[in-house]
């Protein structure tokens, strides 16, 4: 084989390459040690794979941060590098984001050099692996592995029989539909196991299982209150306190051969003292009296056990008072004002409209919902949110600075973590911009607007705002 070689003697700065024009052999090998390549593997490819014959492979090994990963991609008459399903032009290697997404077929992907990968498996059984840096990674339908990398990475396994397995960073790992196996890794992990029957595994770290509306009957397999493990059951509608969780302690061999002492946790919303449907929480080697309540977030952690103002399934009109108030709209199509108070709102569904009477530190409740699952816009002085099940309409959200007393809604807590103020007119403006043609809203405040492809249409409003350029023919005005 002939080989091409990257070093960089320094093992800091760019790369240089040993080679040339007239280069004949029907492989390439990059080793990459430094910062980045240079010249770029895009002309590199261009130049030296010219008169390709269609046999030609980019080999990669690298060797960032003690890590030996070794790569190989087949490169095409064009210089265009296939990994089986999916094509990228090789000016990916030089760093930055390398993004695959697949399609029906079984797929391997990797994201090891640059800052981190976006990638996505598609309809196949896949493999998707990680990058040192922040990725996300997507196994799509059927039964994937999905394994971290170095980063704080979110990874999502779709639906299917998925294996997630956790690196070395802070990672968000959903399970999906499918019955998953979760592993958390070295880091402060959140576990989120999905519809299905999974196996939680937290690893090093203060981790959080996280269970929503709708799950399985799940088993964390080592759960330690002692080194900061949490069950979080913030996002059960209904479920304000542990005497809610009938907790039965049983022999490890009637759950799973050879366990030790577990606690088995089946939920009863209605406090009947019967179970309510097929959902529990099987902790494995912990025994009933060590899961007190340092063991749990409720939302009673947080709250107030019960809402001081109800709503019901219709569409309802709701005043809170001038204290720190819950709010509960219901399913319906309500107007919520929380006055004074610093307020807790519950979403639960339907199309409200939070109007902008709110003095107080105020909170919106998600916890329903990853914070991927809805998506965020501006519509004057108004943000809108939409969720799975309705559109929420934030009353001059985005008309004051940030910190004013008069600003609607301070946070927003989802399943997965929360956004402050600045965070909410971040998302707004960032869920705009697209590949394709956008119109594109800014606040009035001092905005980032970042247009994305496409042909967009862009209207800054007040306010000092910076305008990123991505590509397209754009209109901006005031």
């Amino acid at each position: 084989m002939d080989e091409l070689v990257v070093t960089d003697p320094s093992g800091g700065g760019s790369g240089g390459l040993i080679g040339g024009p007239g280069f004949t052999g029907t492989w390439i090998v990059f080793t990459r040690e430094g910062n980045s390549f240079a010249p770029s593997p895009a002309d590199l490819i261009a130049e030296l794979l010219a008169d390709n014959s269609g046999s030609d492979h980019l080999h990669i090994i690298n060797e960032l941060a003690g890590y030996s990963i070794v790569e190989s991609y087949p490169v095409t008459a064009a210089g265009r590098i296939s990994n089986g399903t999916d094509i990228g032009d090789a000016q990916a290697l030089d760093g930055g984001t390398i993004q695959f997404s697949g399609g029906g077929s079984n797929d391997i992907a990797f994201a090891t050099l640059g800052s981190g990968g976006a990638l996505a498996g598609g309809g196949g059984d896949d493999i998707l692996s990680g990058a040192l840096q922040d990725d996300e990674l997507s196994g799509g339908d059927r039964d994937d592995t999905v394994t971290s990398g170095g980063g704080d990475d979110l990874v999502d396994g779709g639906a299917g029989a998925d294996v997630l397995l956790g690196g070395l960073g802070n990672g968000v790992f959903m399970g999906g539909a499918g019955d998953g196996d979760l592993f958390g890794g070295a880091g402060n992990d959140t576990l989120n196991g999905g519809e299905g029957h999974d196996f939680l595994f937290g690893g090093a770290g203060d981790d959080s299982f996280v269970f929503r509306s709708v799950f399985g009957n799940d088993i964390i397999f080592d759960l330690s209150v002692i080194d900061g493990d949490v069950i979080d059951l913030i996002a059960i509608e209904g479920l304000t306190s542990i005497g809610q969780l009938l907790l039965e302690e049983v022999d490890g061999n009637s759950i799973l051969a050879g366990s030790g002492t577990a606690t088995f946790i089946p939920l009863d919303l209605d406090q009947d003292g019967v179970a309510d449907d097929d959902q529990s929480i099987t902790v494995l080697g912990t025994t009933a009296s060590e899961l007190t309540i340092d063991a749990f977030n409720f939302a009673i952690n947080t709250t107030p056990a019960v809402p001081t103002q109800v709503g019901t399934a219709g569409d309802d009109n709701i005043a809170g008072t001038n204290n720190d108030d819950v709010i509960h709209g219901g399913t319906g199509n309500d107007t919520i004002v929380g006055n004074l108070g610093d307020d807790h709102i519950i979403y639960s569904g339907g199309d409200d409209f939070i109007g902008r009477s709110n003095r107080g530190n105020d909170t919106l409740d998600l916890s329903a919902y990853a914070a991927t699952d809805v998506t965020f816009s501006i519509a004057g002085h108004d943000v809108l949110i939409e969720t799975p099940d309705g559109t929420i309409e934030l009353e001059y959200q985005v008309r004051y600075e940030l910190g004013n007393a008069q600003s609607n809604i301070k946070e927003i807590v989802f399943a997965d973590g929360t956004l402050d103020a600045a965070g909410i007119q971040g998302r707004a403006l960032a869920d705009q911009g697209t590949v394709g043609d956008d119109f594109v809203t800014g606040s009035y405040q001092d905005d980032t607007i970042i247009s994305g492809l496409g042909d967009d249409t862009i209207r800054s409003n007040s306010g000092d705002d910076l305008i990123v350029y991505e590509g397209g023919n754009d209109f901006v005005h005031r």
